[in-house]
């Protein structure tokens, strides 16, 4: 640690951290406009200039690293002239008395013209003519009110890794540039960061007044990440009967990220009264039912009600999304018996990275970002194995891998790192076994590739490998956590595994799944005899969405995080069913701090659980559970199998993803589109279809109908189908690719 004094104040800051972090962790306020704790500083705005005692001149705090002893003054008449200058340089030709800006009320120029007195204008300048530009995603950018403080092209570059921004030079006249060729994923992150109103989204602009709006902190839904965020909603007033309604989500951009998910992908709902006779009707069809049937966007606390139910009156609790997760990750734990602390932070500070069976671009966009984070600051090697070419992503290694052939890939990774390693008998005998020949042909990874991989992996310090939803449901999937388990027993790497939904490896740990359903099924958002849904086109009765409600979920990280609602709701709920079929608790954070103690969750009342950033940047957010939370071991036996041969997946096949942006971005408030089979050029062909047919597919999953897409992003002969919210989300579990039938409909 190092001691040095800021204004008068002793400070002990940690080596290698700067100025202006160790002054904001002590509370001391220095001001700056281009800075962003999560990006890396570059100085442009010079508002956060300082003095050191005994030296010339300014330092700049945003860069400049603590020293032993250093005495720092962040106040005096020369800094305040220097500040008060460059603000009035900054609002040479920008409106301060701002009409109409969606930034009016939380605009930091406003902010630092206030707090640094600028009460005249001594600086004039001819003005330009200035465009006024829409780029994708609906985001305008207005140059005219533009300070080039590249928050925007850093944040898009470093953070999210699209590389969409970049700045136009020419000293007075620089200017932002959207970069057509590049592929933006329409996160809205640059319109978050920007401290004026140079970039606004036409999903806010011109709706409200930013003072106008309540927020309401909570986590996100949309996948496993659970990122923090803020809803805010403003009353509608007598029109509306006096209904609250979301009108866009936030966070504290200062540290936190969103994806277009969780930006965009929001729906506000009326306030329904109850049902009597629909609560009746599900009373009855409890009676009658032997099965419970869930998806994964439901509460830690709604799993508990559920398994309470299982007990007490023996109900089968079907959801195979999270009994693959949950055999997988019991399954790979058994192998490896040590302690996983392999966290999202990981992927950000990994020096070589390996992607493995997720389309994580579009399920988890924000570890997609992690990886670029990486790829960005600590130089690190990105390697993406998938059947499907991703091309948005800028890797080291992009390979593409059979279809099916995912435990072949994973036995000629665990084969190649353990190659001349200490094992254990079995193990040895594995290996020695493996016809590499073979699986490399079939699985289509050479021996080239395969060699790259080792030497990257085995010679970086922090490797890392990310598993993606894809290996969960595979047939052979069993064997595939065992090889995974090994791995990580024997080497370095470290394993991700990221769970297919927003609360499955919190259903995973709090609820006794079954493999088969009963004879009369509760559908709880899914499908059933009798369902209970958030969706009134689907609902027999009508249960609060997850933005109604209270609760906690369990994310990637195994941390248990807070979710608050952000509307109204008077209906009926879960609960309400529990305590007419015999549960004592009167409302659902009860069961909170009666979370399992055994699974690693704490008895910590709900209102009691933080959900904020502290000033240094630590995440206050719930809690992490205890490693006792993973350490159930399965009954079967452990030792590997001989891999499988590997089968052809000839004709047309389609990918099933566990999370679908595209059908999620289909309920936007934003925008409405209908949820599409997208396919590339290839796949057209093979199929004998266009771009815009009216097609159905007949798949073992399911059949559907609808409009093929031809996605210009896209290579090979696999299409994807975005699955809706509406769809039968049981009857399409399975492995990820199919084999299917495809015909035109008249």
């Amino acid at each position: 640690m190092v001691r040095l004094r800021i204004d008068g104040i002793e400070i002990r800051a940690r080596q290698g951290e700067t100025i202006l972090k160790a002054a904001r962790r002590a509370k001391v306020h220095i001001p700056t406009l281009c800075h962003l704790s999560k990006l890396s500083p570059i100085a442009s705005c010079r508002l956060c200039l300082v003095e050191e005692r005994g030296s010339a001149g300014y330092l700049l705090s945003c860069q400049t690293p603590v020293k032993e002893g250093m005495e720092i003054a962040t106040k005096s008449r020369a800094l305040e002239e220097h500040r008060l200058q460059l603000m009035q340089f900054y609002a040479m030709n920008h409106p301060l008395e701002c009409g109409v800006c969606d930034k009016s009320g939380e605009c930091e120029l406003q902010n630092r013209v206030h707090e640094l007195r600028v009460n005249e204008q001594p600086f004039a300048a001819r003005e330009k003519a200035r465009a006024l530009e829409t780029w994708k995603g609906g985001i305008s950018y207005d140059e005219s009110l533009c300070i080039v403080c590249e928050r925007c092209v850093r944040v898009c570059n470093e953070l999210i890794g699209d590389s969409c921004l970049r700045v136009l030079p020419g000293g007075f006249s620089s200017r932002i540039v959207f970069k057509e060729s590049s592929h933006c994923s329409e996160c809205g992150e640059c319109v978050a960061v920007c401290p004026v109103g140079a970039l606004s989204s036409r999903a806010f602009h011109y709706t409200s007044n930013a003072w106008e709006l309540k927020k309401h902190s909570s986590s996100c839904p949309h996948c496993a990440l659970a990122c923090p965020l803020e809803y805010e909603t403003k009353n509608q007033g007598a029109l509306s009967q006096g209904e609250s309604q979301i009108y866009r989500i936030s966070y504290d951009r200062e540290f936190g990220a969103l994806c277009k998910m969780g930006r965009y992908a929001f729906r506000n709902r009326k306030v329904m009264k109850p049902d009597t006779h629909a609560f009746a009707n599900a009373l009855e069809a409890f009676k009658k039912a032997d099965t419970i049937a869930f998806s994964s966007y439901i509460t830690n606390e709604e799993a508990l009600i559920l398994q309470k139910l299982k007990e007490e009156h023996g109900y089968r609790l079907y959801n195979p999304e999270a009994l693959a997760f949950q055999t997988f990750a019991r399954m790979m734990r058994a192998s490896f018996g040590g302690s996983d602390e392999t966290k999202m932070k990981s992927v950000e500070m990994s020096d070589c990275i390996v992607a493995l069976g997720g389309r994580f671009y579009d399920e988890a966009p924000l570890l997609k970002s992690a990886m670029s984070q990486a790829q960005t600051r600590q130089g690190a090697k990105l390697y993406w194995l998938h059947p499907l070419e991703e091309s948005r992503i800028k890797a080291h290694g992009m390979w593409r891998y059979e279809v099916g052939a995912e435990e072949g890939v994973v036995a000629l990774l665990l084969a190649s790192i353990l190659e001349g390693c200490a094992v254990d008998g079995s193990v040895e005998g594995f290996l020695e076994e493996l016809d590499w020949g073979y699986v490399s042909s079939e699985s289509n990874l050479s021996e080239e590739e395969l060699s790259l991989l080792r030497s990257s992996l085995t010679q970086a310090s922090s490797p890392i490998l990310v598993i993606g939803a894809d290996l969960y449901a595979h047939p052979r999937a069993t064997n595939i956590a065992r090889m995974l388990g090994i791995l990580q027993k024997h080497s370095a790497i470290k394993i991700l595994l990221t769970p297919p939904s927003t609360n499955t490896l919190g259903v995973a740990l709090l609820c006794d799944l079954d493999e088969e359903k009963g004879e009369y099924t509760i559908g709880y958002n899914t499908q059933g005899d009798f369902i209970l849904s958030s969706l009134p086109e689907r609902a027999h009765l009508l249960m609060p969405a997850l933005n109604q409600q209270e609760g906690t979920f369990t994310n990637i990280d195994k941390r248990v995080i807070p979710l608050h609602p952000a509307l109204p709701y008077e209906g009926y709920e879960l609960n309400d069913i529990a305590k007419a079929l015999g549960l004592k608790e009167e409302h659902t954070i009860h069961y909170t701090p009666l979370l399992p103690k055994e699974k690693g969750f704490l008895e910590v009342a709900f209102d009691s659980l933080p959900n904020h950033y502290e000033n240094d940047g630590s995440e206050k957010r719930g809690y992490y559970l205890s490693d006792a939370s993973l350490c159930v071991l399965p009954k079967a036996p452990l030792g590997l199998e001989e891999v499988e041969e590997i089968g052809e997946f000839n004709g047309s096949v389609v990918y099933f993803p566990s999370v679908s942006p595209e059908a999620i971005g289909a309920i936007c408030e934003r925008e409405e589109k209908e949820v599409s089979l997208r396919g590339g050029r290839q796949f057209a062909l093979a199929a004998k279809i266009q771009s815009g047919d009216r097609i159905e597919m007949i798949s073992p999953l399911l059949t559907w109908r609808g409009i093929f897409e031809e996605d210009p992003l896209m290579k090979g002969v696999v299409a994807i189908l975005d699955r809706s919210e509406k769809e039968e989300m049981d009857k399409s579990y399975g492995y990820a690719y199919q084999r299917v039938r495809i015909s035109k409909l008249d």
